[in-house]
């Protein structure tokens, strides 16, 4: 049974191999006989055989070389092997050589760790024990207010908080303090920070005890008079005191809290009374130099007898309107930063100022010393701290200035010079604003003295204007301008610069209102009712008066200046048709009646006419019209100060008699269908325009 299957295996395996092999398979494709071709194939065989057999025959001399060859090549390659053999134990020596110096390379390298650490830690130790050699001679010796005494007082504060500083690593380094070198050198630090901090007080006390003979002038820069030497050494001290007083103060406040609340109050005490008194003694020599411009008696409407010359009787021209005009006084705000007066100038050139002259340079002595003491205060405290104490410092020189203005402006009657006052503190504020120099306290006190006064002097002024007695008041003669217009109209001008809206609309709204009231009395009372033409001029010459000036001081037209423009107006209308009645009554009023009488006929027929009354008319008029037009611009000229006013009243008055002659020329011709026997006497309207033109072109 076994043998059967390995029969049928070995067939299977036979027909399998034998279909495989291509020239088998090609046989049994053809159908060749197995043992012939077998036969066949062995026969080829044989010759390949003999063929070989022949060429090795013929090859075997290169054979035995071939041989020869190969074995040359196993010697030498024999040799070879001893030869990498050799080498390969010398490598194996050479790595061993080379592990055992990485191992003593790894040894260094902790080594040279371990002696910069070390190094480090030793370092540490002696910069909190180590100082200077010669710490405590320049301690002693040098001056307080110095560099070098500055660089070591600042080496012994950093000794002090390195030897008080804990190491990092407590298990492996031993703290100064456990040290015998390290307890010898807290003595050490300790002795030197005592008299750094005796010397420091003791300096920064002298220094601070002199500030009260210090001269401001030899603070506030330009304009300032040479300093004798004595104040300059002083001056040069104060500045060491700048440059060296904060690391002196600064080691007093971290080492000796105390003593630099001593230095600090002492401080502020001597500079504040210093600057108190060298400020109040500055105002008070500014005082002997002030001009007077204004006193009770100059308001709007003040009796004649204030203000009457005392040569003559007549009204004074000076005081017209001084208090009230500003003029170039608001130059004063232009020259707001340059340098303060000196008054040894001042008193020996016998200058005198108005208030605003004076406060600006007050103010501006007031303003440096603030700027200086603000620099030092904050070098020698520091910037936090040093704010407080400069406001310390700053209060009673503030105040002394303060009470100086109060002084002066309590009986002040200089309207005019108390704004301008207001408007230096408006731009003393916008500056300290802008310098961030906290000075608001001082600017808010001066502007509660300043502004109520200016108040008060305005309804003065509008009290003034509604209690007074026109009989009282009088005038320059005749329908000219009152004094009284001339100052409102200064008044007016002026607050347009330097009043805030509130109280220029009180001048020029509510004393505006009074004054043409009191204008309005004044006419009632100098013109009889028989004469309403000269209250006209009077009046226009008023309000032409004050549109003068408010041309004069302002640039732009104001609502004020339109105001008058319109009451002016009306007074030239009043006096044409005053003019007019005067000298032309009867034709005036003829025509009026006429066209009112042709206006009411519905018929359109003219309405019959009073031919002997038109005949008149027209005899009268060709008769008068010249010496007529010289009479009225004689009384123009006679009325109107103004030219330019005067002119315009004239040409009115012209056209206007033009326009009523021309007018009842019209109803002449509307009357009769032929011109009358008696129109030949009517002036044409050409000649009396050529001889208007005349008047008027010598006027103008």
């Amino acid at each position: 049974m076994m043998l059967e299957l390995e029969a049928s295996s070995f067939a299977a395996d036979l027909a399998e191999s034998l279909e495989k092999d291509p020239i088998i398979a090609e046989a049994l494709q053809r159908q060749v006989s197995l043992k012939d071709y077998s036969k066949q194939v062995e026969e080829e065989l044989a010759v390949v055989e003999a063929e070989s057999v022949q060429d090795y025959v013929e090859q075997s001399s290169r054979v035995a070389r071939l041989h020869e060859q190969m074995r040359e090549c196993d010697e030498g390659l024999e040799a070879m092997q001893e030869t990498l053999g050799a080498f390969g134990r010398q490598l194996g020596g050479l790595a061993e050589e080379v592990r055992r110096v990485e191992e003593a390379s790894t040894a260094m390298t902790v080594k040279l760790r371990n002696r910069k650490a070390a190094e480090r830690g030793l370092a540490g130790y002696l910069r909190r024990l180590v100082l200077p050699s010669d710490a405590e001679e320049v301690v002693e010796t040098r001056e307080v207010l110095g560099e070098v005494f500055a660089s070591y007082a600042a080496v012994v504060d950093a000794r002090i908080d390195e030897l008080g500083r804990e190491p990092r690593d407590t298990r492996r380094f031993a703290t100064p303090s456990e040290t015998a070198a390290g307890e010898e050198a807290r003595r050490r630090l300790e002795g030197l920070k005592s008299r750094i901090v005796r010397r420091a007080r003791d300096a920064l006390l002298a220094c601070i005890g002199e500030l009260r003979t210090l001269a401001v002038s030899t603070r506030f820069g330009p304009g300032s008079t040479a300093p004798p030497p004595e104040r300059a050494a002083r001056v040069a001290r104060r500045e060491k005191l700048a440059l060296y007083g904060g690391p002196a103060m600064s080691f007093l406040e971290k080492r000796a809290m105390p003593i630099a609340t001593e230095v600090r109050s002492a401080y502020v005490d001597a500079a504040s009374k210093a600057l108190q008194a060298l400020l109040k003694a500055y105002n008070d020599e500014l005082a002997k130099h002030d001009l007077l411009l204004a006193n009770k008696h100059d308001l709007v409407a003040v009796e004649e007898s204030a203000v009457r010359s005392t040569v003559t009787t007549r009204v004074s021209l000076a005081k017209r309107g001084d208090a009230f005009s500003i003029g170039d006084r608001d130059a004063v705000l232009r020259a707001f930063d340059e340098p303060a007066i000196e008054a040894s100038a001042a008193r020996r050139d016998k200058v005198k100022l108005p208030v605003e002259a004076l406060f600006r340079s007050s103010l501006k002595r007031l303003r440096d010393a603030a700027a200086c003491e603000r620099n030092v205060a904050r070098a020698v405290f520091g910037d936090a701290v040093g704010e407080d104490v400069f406001q310390a410092v700053f209060q009673k020189p503030a105040a002394a200035t303060v009470d100086h203005l109060e002084a002066r402006a309590k009986d002040s009657h200089d309207l005019v010079g108390l704004a301008l006052v207001a408007k230096l503190c408006g731009l003393g504020r916008e500056e300290a604003r802008a310098s961030k120099c906290p000075l608001d306290s001082f600017y808010d006190a001066c502007d509660k003295i300043v502004w109520p006064r200016v108040e008060a002097i305005v309804d003065a002024n509008i009290d003034s204007a509604r209690r007074a007695n026109p009989a009282k008041l009088g005038g320059l003669g005749g329908v000219s301008p009152h004094y009284v217009t001339r100052r409102f109209a200064e008044l007016a001008a002026a607050s347009c610069f330097i009043l805030d809206d509130a109280l220029k609309t009180r001048v020029t709204e509510t004393l505006r209102d009074e004054v043409l009231t009191l204008l309005a009395r004044l006419a009632s009372h100098e013109f009889s009712d028989d004469k309403p033409k000269d209250r006209v001029v009077f009046l226009a010459n008023n309000y032409d008066q004050v549109i003068l000036v408010l041309d004069q001081r302002l640039r732009d037209p104001t609502p004020l200046r339109r105001f008058f423009d319109h009451l002016l107006a009306r007074q030239r209308d009043a006096y044409v048709d005053a003019t007019l009645d005067e000298n032309l009554g009867g034709l005036v009023a003829f025509v009026k009646k006429t066209e009112l009488d042709f206006a009411r006929k519905k018929d359109g027929r003219p309405p019959d006419l009073d031919q002997h009354h038109v005949e008149k008319l027209i005899r009268d008029f060709a008769a008068a019209w010249e010496p007529l037009l010289a009479k009225i611009n004689n009384d123009v000229l006679a009325s109107f100060s103004n030219f330019v006013n005067g002119t315009q009243v004239l040409k009115q008055v012209f056209t206007q008699l033009l326009v009523y002659y021309t007018r009842f020329q019209d109803i002449i011709r509307k009357a009769w269908r032929r011109p009358p026997p008696f129109a030949k006497d009517l002036v044409s309207t050409a000649t009396i325009l050529v001889e208007i033109k005349k008047y008027t072109r010598t006027f103008s």
